[in-house]
């Protein structure tokens, strides 16, 4: 209901929410921290409670308009229902798991709405212009921090990442492709906002020329679709009927695209890019490697594969959230023929994930909406404001299916925001005083949870880093170290299932309460089966007698990590010479799988890393 004193008081709330949308899409890429145990810990948590705030100023701002709710935001609602609904049937291991995932998914019904809601009271283009500055200021600088990586210019104090194993560009956002990713959405955003001439062009070609080279040196092999997705906005400009704007673009684009190949040939054939720790491998080097020139048979089509054949074992709700990376363990130990090596938490596509996860109610929950969404956008009246939204969508939306950005809350923040911008009402709320209750419960809800989120943290944060110099330094683990771990644990700590992935590392390997040890060893399995689990697994499983289950497990560790497999065999051997009645036959076994293995690269099991 619109209110008397709305007219002249509105744009006061408005624009500190505004505010804080930018700070949403931009403030947590720039966060120089990444290190263990979370890399993405505090990008992720201040992503989240800027949109809470955010969200905060919608609830309390009287609104001119009932509040639009696009069709994706009770999709997402419907998506938590079935996380719920899993929970209570007994399929995930870790409950936990599931609720952070219905977290995320609740938060970003609200930011759909949210972006829905700026635009009716704003209008589309002062919300799309702000955001274009925010994303266009941040994305220079973030693509500015690639250089002092790769020269390995000194740091400033407190920035902290966890490098790679190449030598690839992804300054303070700490991984390549998500680093592409945003300079991707950002050299757009400086696009439009040097066709409609808020943006001169030295300063605009400067940062395409940052955001270009950036974009190349990354590796990122979708970088090529990005550079695309800028070019494919000139095309939609012109039936919007802005001409000139899209002439403006269509010049920075292609002068976008020839600093991006440029740089690729001069860091072919020259040094200039080189760094200490050597040439980074191009865009265009990466794409043309004979293994990435096909999906089947290569390690991100056989997550695909993985994602599939859960999916058909499980159609209807899933296997549960979070399960992926263990069901995709458990087929790669039966699946006949060659299977590449490596393994992922995630399938590296949205749609597979769902399927594979939530199963066909889960996709529906999310395609549905979707399917909305594309027929009554509106595709003849677009407008700048659109086109660029509509872009960024793209850039994002093609990285979903090859990588999980929607996974983290800083890009799916960005998404769920601009996707609510272009979103046409579904339905509307009139935000009386209950309802504005309500909502605010929900968000203070929500802020009470990131602070025990961040209380939880910061004590495993501080256990993990001083157990980590402990290690460095030398000296040996007791039990002390992880009593505090336990007490963490007992206190009903948000990470209290990566305690117990931590704890069967102290685990003795012998025959003393073993049912108990097999039985936590086997829980942590489904948490994410790394090298170490696994190979522990394998070792109880043989001391309790189950000598085929053992076999089978060490058959899908051969198969997923045939190198850390190798690197564990002389431990295997000593077992063997201990107790050769139960580990002979699993060496024998081992080294005849090794000898027949084909070597290929691993996804690393840290977390945090792809």
């Amino acid at each position: 209901m619109a209110h008397v004193m709305d007219g002249p008081r509105t744009a006061f709330p408005l624009r500190p929410c505004l505010v804080l949308c930018g700070l949403m899409v931009s403030a947590p890429f720039l966060l120089p921290y990444h290190y263990f145990p979370f890399p993405t810990f505090y990008t992720e948590w201040s992503a989240f409670v800027i949109g809470l705030a955010a969200l905060g100023v919608m609830g309390l701002a009287p609104s001119r308009h009932a509040v639009p709710v696009p069709a994706m935001s009770p999709g997402l609602f419907a998506l938590t229902a079935v996380l719920v609904v899993q929970v209570a049937l007994g399929q995930v291991a870790y409950p936990l798991r599931s609720a952070l995932g219905a977290l995320y998914s609740i938060w970003a019904a609200l930011i759909v709405m949210l972006g829905a809601w700026l635009r009716s009271e704003m209008g589309e283009n002062t919300v799309s212009h702000s955001l274009q500055w925010w994303l266009a200021i941040a994305g220079a600088l973030v693509a500015a921090s690639g250089f002092f990586q790769i020269y390995h210019t000194p740091l400033p104090a407190g920035m902290t990442l966890v490098s790679p194993p190449n030598t690839a560009m992804f300054g303070v956002i700490g991984q390549q492709n998500n680093f592409a990713n945003y300079l991707g959405a950002a050299l757009l955003s400086v696009a439009f906002l040097y066709s409609r001439k808020a943006l001169g062009a030295s300063p605009a070609l400067l940062m395409a020329l940052l955001m270009s080279t950036g974009m190349a040196l990354s590796g990122s092999r979708s970088s090529w679709a990005y550079m695309l997705v800028n070019v494919a906005v000139v095309p939609l400009l012109y039936r919007t009927g802005s001409p000139e704007e899209a002439k403006r673009i269509f010049r920075f684009v292609l002068f976008a695209l020839m600093v991006f190949v440029l740089v690729q040939f001069m860091n072919l054939h020259t040094d200039v890019f080189t760094g200490p720790e050597g040439k980074a491998s191009s865009s265009g080097q990466r794409l043309m490697l004979e293994k990435n020139l096909e999906i089947s048979g290569t390690g991100r089509g056989q997550l695909f594969l993985y994602a599939w054949l859960i999916f058909l074992s499980h159609p209807v709700l899933g296997a549960g959230f979070g399960e992926y990376a263990w069901r995709a363990f458990e087929l790669a130990m039966d699946l006949p023929g060659f299977v590449p090596a490596g393994i992922d938490r995630h399938s590296h596509n949205l749609f597979l994930q769902l399927l594979a996860e939530t199963g066909i109610v889960g996709l529906l929950c999310v395609a549905v909406p979707l399917a909305s969404w594309f027929y009554r956008m509106g595709w003849r009246p677009l407008t700048p404001a659109r086109c660029w939204a509509l872009g960024v969508l793209a850039i994002i939306g093609l990285h979903s299916m090859l990588e999980f950005p929607l996974w983290h809350a800083d890009f799916l923040g960005v998404f769920a925001l601009l996707f609510g911008f272009v979103s046409p009402a579904f339905a509307a709320i009139d935000l009386n005083r209950v309802r504005r209750g309500f909502f605010l419960i929900v968000l203070v809800s929500g802020g009470l949870t990131a602070r025990g989120v961040w209380s939880d943290y910061r004590e495993f944060e501080e256990w993990y880093l001083k157990l980590e110099a402990k290690g460095k330094r030398g000296d040996p683990f007791d039990g002390r170290d992880f009593e505090t771990l336990l007490a963490f644990q007992e206190k009903g700590s948000f990470f209290a299932p990566y305690f117990e992935r931590l704890l069967t590392e102290a685990t003795e390997l012998d025959e003393r309460d073993l049912d108990d040890k097999l039985a936590l060893n086997t829980q942590v399995m489904r948490l994410y089966p790394v090298p170490s689990v696994v190979h522990r697994q394998i070792v109880l499983l043989a001391l309790a007698g189950r000598g085929g289950d053992a076999a089978r497990t060490l058959r899908g560790a051969v198969r997923v990590y045939p190198e850390f497999t190798r690197y564990w065999l002389p431990k295997l051997d000593d077992l063997a010479r201990e107790q050769p009645a139960r580990f002979a036959g699993l060496l024998a076994s081992a080294r005849a799988q090794l000898a027949g293995s084909k070597p290929d690269a691993e996804f690393a099991p840290l977390p945090g890393k792809r």
